[in-house]
């Protein structure tokens, strides 16, 4: 254990918190194990249109998955993974870099890569706030009060980045009676889980509060096979993760016509960076050292020897493990204004990532690593909402937003110290304003049909300061940052960012530019009865343009916004034993595409451009389907077809190759049995089938391609009234295959998805 002391203190706060919880739980309770179906069809509501009142999912022409609280405990899912696993066309997957940052794709619209300046095309919304980059969202699900994925362009109404669709995660509110939840969890590669929360009046009638503690920890569960080497004095196994969140809201009741939230988080994450695996040993064995390195011939088995082993890493890593601190604080404020509402989020959010360090290459030697990484983010945001019925035939939605974020990334990185190579010390900081104005306005056009149409007028602007400089470790004392371009030698063994002071840099460059946007959307509804409806919509969305942290010095790291043109045609029906059946077809264009583009596939050099056009097509069926009064079905279907129309980056040609990081076919399926015994206990047994395709993962379409992956999960839970227990396991054909790869030039690295994971549950929960 790295951190085993800071570990059992977090524990104990958690578990003081939760004993609190548990002692002050009245005597009287409501039941929590209601029969499974019926938790499963309960009626579900959305946000997806920003209405003053969420509205009945099976209702909005949108395409959404939504989830609440006992159906997130029902299907056992932790994380934004999990969720992520039932939805058609939907994907997230931790970074292979830095830890907790989180890749999500839907409908084939993705980001795979690691830099800052990677613009997200999935935008994730807490309660409401935009959380401006992809750090520390990894989240669990404990405490969250719904989840909800919309898939498709959402920039109407959601701004920019939401090209893919949106994810919206609402925390539990304070409630006018007195709640009280406790969740703990135990299990393999000693995972344990505890969690409390405490909700109620604490001015009756007038102020409500809640407080939520969580603490989360998992040991090493991937083998690093350069423990114990003299080459490796820093290596460890990998896999940790210690985290503990905090968070507290208060409501104050002004009046009957306004109301007031306060919101505060403070998490404190410390995880082991992303565990890579080398795919290519082009580079790294005898041959290719006596290519790179000249008279220099070490026996390959010494440089890597388990090379595409996903459950083995190797290098000089993990003994210090990364920590991401996060803090964040908003104020929610809504007034009854005549026939319409007006409500006011002002959010706050402060990130910090550091000490990462991560080895690319996966040998012993120091070919290509980050010896230090460290990140910030701050960010405010205020947004206005507008909520009318204007008469009984129209309805508007409208708003006002400004966001502004200041982000900083700081690393060194060092290619061949061992044999007298380079360092190169990365600074990239960014001050990223917008302002935007939106409207949607819904027509009902008769009894049966209706229209939905408005926009998004959006400015924003990005401010850019970018070194890119050589480093080298001095002979002894402190020395400035060296000029742009120098690139001295690198004294094996000594790490040059203890002896330069990098303060003293210089940008590279500064830039600052603008870009204006409009995103509408137009939908037409069709009620076929009060149980089913056929829509159709055409909406446009757009990615940020902004400055890649990937080029070299001189090259220009400008690139403009991507957009995308969506149409869609889809229905939904609920039939009369409660069955549900959703489904949708899809057609979109992307122009202008932001693409990591190889300046030197030698080296490994990239840099970010508009190079291709593509088109997206695809499908998605969800279902729910009680059969009889104990067995229930859940299932989902998504198909994409994703291939670039053209794409020429100056070199090559890929027009008409396949998107990398897209499989065609994803099929889940989950059967539940949900047996009574008596009148006041139930035993429920769960078991889910999931699939993903195979992928690319370059734009050529040649090299490594990740496998499909199959994969099944299954729980048995026992409950009574107000608790249950619960026996589970994920991935239990241990299906440990490689996932998404990375080609850095020379070699190509990967990162194993989760090995076969179990644990019991225990759920206490009085309302």
């Amino acid at each position: 254990m790295k951190a085993l002391a800071g570990k059992r203190h977090r524990t104990s706060l958690a578990l003081i918190t939760i004993s609190l919880v548990m002692s002050s739980a009245p005597t009287t309770v409501s039941a929590q194990n209601t029969k499974t179906a019926d938790v499963l069809l309960d009626e579900i509501v959305t946000t997806a249109r920003r209405k003053d009142q969420a509205e009945k999912l099976q209702t909005v022409p949108v395409a959404v998955s939504a989830f609440n609280q006992d159906q997130l405990d029902a299907m056992q899912f932790l994380n934004l993974a999990d969720v992520s696993a039932v939805v058609p066309n939907a994907d997230a997957q931790e970074n292979l870099t830095y830890p907790g940052f989180i890749n999500f794709s839907m409908r084939g619209t993705g980001v795979r890569g690691s830099a800052l300046s990677d613009e997200p095309t999935v935008g994730i919304f807490i309660d409401g706030v935009y959380q401006g980059i992809g750090a520390g969202m990894y989240l669990d699900t404990f405490d969250m009060e719904s989840v909800e994925m919309l898939r498709g362009p959402q920039g109407t109404l959601f701004g920019r980045n939401v090209t893919g669709g949106a994810v919206l995660m609402r925390t539990t509110a304070p409630s006018e009676e007195f709640s009280a939840r406790v969740k703990a969890a135990a299990g393999n590669f000693g995972a344990l889980s505890i969690g409390g929360v405490v909700s109620g009046p604490i001015s009756e009638g007038k102020v409500l509060g809640k407080l939520a503690v969580f603490h989360n920890q998992r040991d090493d569960y991937v083998d690093n096979i350069s423990v114990g080497n003299a080459l490796a004095p820093n290596a460890a196994d990998l896999g940790e993760l210690d985290q503990q969140i905090f968070r507290g809201a208060l409501t104050w009741l002004v009046s009957d016509k306004t109301e007031v939230t306060i919101r505060a988080e403070h998490m404190v994450s410390d995880q082991d960076a992303g565990i890579l695996d080398n795919l290519d040993e082009r580079a790294l064995g005898a041959d290719g050292l006596n290519a790179g390195f000249g008279a220099l011939n070490p026996p390959s088995n010494i440089v890597a020897p388990a090379f595409g082993d996903a459950d083995k890493t190797g290098g000089d890593v993990g003994a210090e493990v990364p920590r991401t601190e996060l803090d964040s604080f908003s104020v929610d404020i809504v007034w009854e204004i005549g026939s319409g509402t007006l409500q006011s989020i002002t959010a706050w959010r402060d990130l910090s990532q550091e000490d990462m360090q991560q080895d690319f290459d996966n040998s012993l030697l120091p070919l290509f690593e980050i010896w230090e990484h460290e990140i910030t983010q701050e960010q405010i945001s205020q947004e206005f909402i507008y909520n009318n019925a204007i008469n009984d035939k129209i309805s508007v939605t409208a708003g006002l937003y400004y966001f502004d974020q200041e982000v900083t990334n700081n690393d060194f990185r060092v290619s061949r110290g061992a044999f007298g190579g380079t360092g190169a010390h990365i600074t990239y900081a960014v001050d990223h304003t917008v302002a935007a104005g939106f409207a949607s306005f819904d027509f009902a056009l008769s009894e049966n049909w209706n229209l939905t149409a408005g926009g998004r007028f959006s400015r924003e602007e990005k401010t850019a300061a970018i070194s890119n400089v050589g480093a080298f470790a001095a002979s002894g004392g402190t020395v400035g940052c060296p000029a742009d371009g120098a690139l001295p030698i690198l004294v094996s063994g000594v790490n040059p960012k203890d002896s330069i002071d990098f303060s003293t840099c210089v940008p590279s460059f500064n830039g600052d530019n603008d870009w204006s946007n409009f995103s509408p959307k137009v939908s037409i509804q069709y009620l076929i009865s009060d149980n089913s409806q056929v829509y159709g919509s055409y909406s446009r969305g757009f990615r940020s343009g902004g400055y890649s942290t990937r080029g070299q010095l001189g090259t220009d790291p400008l690139y403009d916004e991507e957009s995308i043109d969506a149409f869609e045609l889809g229905i939904k029906h609920d039939f009369a034993n409660g069955s549900r059946l959703n489904a949708a077809l899809f057609h979109n264009t992307l122009d202008d595409m932001q693409r990591n583009v190889f300046l030197s596939v030698a080296t490994g050099e990239q840099i970010t451009r508009n190079a291709a056009e593509a088109t997206i097509r695809g499908a998605e069926v969800e279902a729910w389907i009680p059969l009889g009064a104990q067995f229930f079905v859940q299932g989902s279907l998504g198909y994409v077809d994703a291939e670039y129309d053209s794409y020429t980056d100056g070199v090559t040609d890929f027009s008409g190759n396949m998107i990398p990081g897209i499989g065609e076919w994803q099929r889940d399926l989950s059967l539940i049995w949900d047996v009574p015994i008596g009148d006041d206990y139930r035993l429920v047994f769960r078991g889910a089938y999931h699939f993903r395709d195979e992928y690319h993962n370059t734009d050529n379409n040649e090299g490594y391609i990740s496998p499909d992956r199959t994969w099944y999960d299954a729980s048995i839970t026992f409950g009574a009234g107000n608790w249950s227990i619960k026996a589970f396991g994920k991935n239990l054909n241990d299906e440990f295959t490689q996932g998404p790869a990375t080609d850095v030039g020379a070699w190509v690295v990967t990162s194993g998805y989760l090995p076969r994971t179990y644990g019991v549950e225990f759920i206490y929960e009085v309302r």
